[in-house]
Formats: structure tokens, C-alpha cells, sequence
């Protein structure tokens, strides 16, 4: 690398083999990983005033000589065994390092560098949001060293993947100095694009996904659930629920949001039996999304509350049920459900609701943004019937569009039926540029007809969803009262 001296280089010119040279620096605070490797100024300043006899540096400036003239310093001993911190598995324990380091590179530009120790939840995401604002705001580049970052869950790595994006398209120069195994393994540096190609060759789980239109939304929606298919054996309506659930949250990037891009991450904990997805854009947020219709939400708070509504939309047509979905999956799944936008913040757990509006956004030009961060657990099961509160149909009109009967006192709302003809295999692959509308649903509740294949008494009653015939066609028997 030009401009950079290497461990190896300044070892020769000190008289002092490498392995005593990548000793010392180890001792000191400062960790490389061979003789190849390149330092910074300043450190080989250190390295020569060390190991050097008095006199002038290379650059003209006087070092200070060591403890012994006549010889090269020995190496540190190392602590007493008392005093050793418990070692870790990826490597020697590591001192405290300060969160963020101003420094003159070699190439005479200014950078911050911000040390990345966990992306464990939202508030390690925000941190990063922060010094990457002063950076911009500086005029440096941000250099983030995830050498050692352990912790990393999608609430974390999907938000700061998305951030890192957003100020990079903003103009800042964000640069990565070294990627510990999980932060290479969830492609924070370059989210992986959610093409046809990418979701066949890549595993769809623990890592950061990024889709630019619906068709790649669909597709990712299908690779999700047919990828924990085969890994987890999830409870009755589980994958019938996320099925339903995953494709309308993705694609409201594109339906409310106004976004050009939405990132996701998903992690399966199978110990604890539960999938944590976290779906992240840097759009217009909730409350912006209402402007224009009938809704007047003072807050982003109230927006959130509003938008879990059901037929709640911007366009006043009753079609906002996507979050209410969702909403309601949640309550029944018993899992966790929290929503941001701006500064609102509202938490859906254990049957109670709470939020408040408190946030800071974390993307430049005070973009409100949206995030949900979802917690399945995939040991609960789910009824869809009971969960979105459906009947069969009562009517069908000539329009194509089937009337609804909702089993609480919520007025009817309109869905338009599947298009006529012979249903998609469920093995067939989607494409990115297929439709943009979600695959049909179904209220099937009970077991596939004789004639269909039986299902795996373990596993979740997805097949039957894709295999039964959308409510409202002429299998009427398939949808439970």
C-alpha cells in the first residue's frame, strides 16, 4: 500500500526481527496480523523511538531514546498471571480501546475512526449513525474497524447497514479496516442484492439482503420462509402467518415508504425456537406517509399506533391492513413487535402496547425512516382465522373483487379474489420481475383435502396453504367457519 510502512520494513530499519517487533506492538496496544501488514505514521514513530538509539528520525524529528543505548530493549514481560483477563475464543483479550479516534492518515486527509465492538440492537446502530454525522459534517472519512466485533443481531446490523448506505449516498467516504467472521458473514460492508442468482447461491439467513423493487420483495418473502421450511420444524400457522405477514412489511418500502431500497436480515435462534427478522428503510416514515389523506397524526408516535390499524391507509380505499396484519400475527404468535419511524417508538409484547416519542433518526437530512423488528416464535402456533378475524366470503361481485366477512364488529373490507386459471406450482421459482402483488391467501384452517399430499405432522401447515384453493373459488369446503 503506498504511502505505508510495513512491520517487516521498520523491523530492518531497527535492527529488530519482525516476531520482536509484532511482539512489542502486541504489548502495546496494537494488533496486526503479519509482518506484511502496513502502520500507521504514528506507530512507527513509536516502533522507531523504542527500539532506535537517539538521534534523528527519517522525517527530521528527534526520538526519545530507550531505557538502554547500548542494546535494543528486550520484550515486555508479560503480566502477572493474576492480572490476565479470561481469554476469549477469537483471540487474546483486548484492551479498552476509545470509541472514536481522530487521526492524520498517511495520504494527508482527515478520518475519523470509530471502533465497531457489537451491533447487538438499535442503540449500537444509532451510535454509528452519530459518528458518521460528524464525519460528514467534518469533512473526514469514517473508518469503522470491526476487527473484533462479537455481537450481531439483525435489530443491530440491518439498521447500521442501511445507515452506512444512506451517508454514503449523502457523499461520505465510509471505509472498513478489517471485518471480524460475523461481520463478513452478514455483508454489513455490501448488503447482498436480492437477485435470482444471489438467493439461489447464497443462504438467505445472517446476513443483510438488499431488495430495489417489489418483484425482489416477493422473491425474498418466498426464499424466507421456504429456506426456514426446511431448516426449522415450526408449529401449526407459523410459516402460514409469516407467509402472509413478510411480503406486505417488505413491500411497504415501495407502497408508503417512498424509499428506493429496503435492507432485512433474518436470524434463526434455535435454542430458544425463534426467527428475528429486522426490515429497515430510509423512506419518508410514517407520519410523512400520511399526508394527503383524511389522517392527521400529531406525532410519529400516533402515526404508529395508527398505521396498526386495521384499513387504515393513506389512500382511504381500506387497504391498510399490512401492519395490522402483522399487529395481530404478533399478538397471536406471542412474540415481539417493535415499530420506529422518526422519533416514535412503539413495542407490542406479551399482549400489551407501550412507545413513546423520544427517538433520534439515525439517517442524514432527518429522514424519518422505518424500521420493524419482529421476534416469531416458532414453537406457538398461529391460527390466521383467529389472528385476522376472517370468515369466508359472503359475496363476489362482478368486478372481481370478494367481499370479506370479519368476525368481530369491524366493518367489511374489499379484497380483490385471485385472477382465474390454474394456480402456480408452489416448487416453481418467482422471478425478481414478477408480479408486485403477494400471493393469494387463504383462511384454510382445517387439514388438505384426501387428495392432497399428507403433510408432516411436526411441521407447519405451510404446503396446505400453497397446495388449497384461495377462499372464495369454487372449494368452498377448504375455508373453516
Amino acid at each position: 500500500m503506498p504511502g505505508k510502512t510495513r512491520v517487516h520494513e521498520v523491523a530492518s530499519e531497527v535492527g529488530q526481527t519482525s516476531k520482536t517487533v509484532l511482539a512489542w506492538l502486541k504489548e502495546n496496544g496494537e494488533f496486526v496480523k503479519s509482518a506484511s501488514s502496513t502502520l500507521e505514521g504514528p506507530v512507527v514513530r513509536r516502533i522507531r523511538a523504542a527500539f532506535a538509539p537517539a538521534g534523528p528520525d527519517a522525517d527530521g524529528s528527534y526520538v526519545v531514546p530507550p531505557a538502554s543505548p547500548a542494546a535494543p530493549l528486550p520484550v515486555p514481560p508479560r503480566p502477572p498471571a493474576a492480572r490476565l483477563l479470561p481469554p476469549r475464543p477469537a483471540g487474546p483479550p483486548a484492551p479498552p480501546r476509545p470509541a472514536a479516534v481522530r487521526r492524520p492518515p498517511a495520504d494527508g486527509r482527515p478520518e475519523l475512526r470509530y471502533n465497531v465492538d457489537r451491533l447487538a440492537s438499535w442503540d449500537d446502530a444509532v451510535e454509528l449513525a452519530r459518528q458518521a454525522r460528524a464525519a460528514l459534517r467534518d469533512g473526514h472519512r469514517l473508518v469503522l474497524d470491526c476487527a473484533r466485533t462479537s455481537h450481531v443481531y439483525p435489530n443491530g446490523c440491518a439498521p447500521a447497514a442501511a445507515v452506512v448506505q444512506a451517508y454514503r449516498t449523502a457523499g461520505l467516504d465510509v471505509t472498513f479496516d478489517g471485518e471480524a467472521g460475523y461481520i463478513r458473514t452478514a455483508a454489513l460492508r455490501n448488503p447482498i442484492e436480492a437477485s435470482a442468482a444471489n438467493l439461489q447461491s447464497h443462504d438467505v439467513f445472517s446476513r443483510v439482503w438488499a431488495y430495489f423493487d417489489p418483484g425482489q420483495a416477493s422473491a425474498l418473502a418466498l426464499q424466507l420462509v421456504r429456506s426456514l421450511e426446511r431448516q426449522v420444524e415450526c408449529e401449526s400457522g407459523v410459516l402460514d402467518a409469516l407467509s402472509l405477514c413478510l411480503y406486505e412489511a417488505l413491500d411497504n418500502v415501495f407502497e408508503h415508504s417512498q424509499a428506493s431500497t429496503g435492507f432485512i436480515m433474518g436470524q434463526i435462534h434455535r435454542r430458544n425456537a425463534q426467527l428475528t427478522l429486522c426490515i429497515v428503510d430510509n423512506g419518508i416514515g410514517a407520519r410523512q406517509s400520511f399526508l394527503g389523506s383524511k389522517y392527521r397524526p400529531p406525532s410519529d408516535f400516533d402515526a404508529l399506533t395508527l398505521a396498526i390499524q386495521s384499513g387504515v391507509s393513506r389512500t382511504g380505499d381500506k387497504r391498510g391492513n399490512g401492519l395490522y396484519f402483522l399487529h395481530e400475527t404478533a399478538q397471536q404468535n406471542g412474540g415481539r413487535l417493535v415499530l420506529k419511524s422518526g422519533r416514535g417508538n412503539l413495542k407490542l409484547e406479551h399482549g400489551s402496547a407501550r412507545g413513546d416519542n423520544t427517538l433520534t433518526s439515525p439517517f442524514p437530512d432527518d429522514r424519518a425512516g422505518f424500521v420493524i423488528d419482529w421476534q416469531v416464535e416458532l414453537a406457538a402456533a398461529v391460527s390466521l382465522k383467529s389472528a385476522l378475524g376472517l370468515r369466508c366470503p359472503t359475496s363476489t361481485s362482478r368486478t372481481g373483487k370478494t367481499t370479506w366477512d370479519r368476525s368481530s364488529s369491524r366493518s367489511a373490507t374489499t379484497k380483490r379474489a385471485p385472477a382465474a386459471g390454474p394456480r402456480r406450482p408452489s416448487s416453481a421459482p418467482t422471478s425478481p420481475t414478477s408480479s408486485t402483488r403477494a400471493p393469494p391467501r387463504s383462511c384454510s384452517t382445517s387439514p388438505a383435502s384426501p387428495s392432497s399430499a399428507p403433510a408432516s405432522p411436526t411441521r407447519s401447515s405451510a404446503s396446505s396453504l400453497r397446495n388449497s384453493a384461495p377462499c372464495g373459488s369454487s372449494s368452498a369446503s377448504r375455508c373453516g367457519t
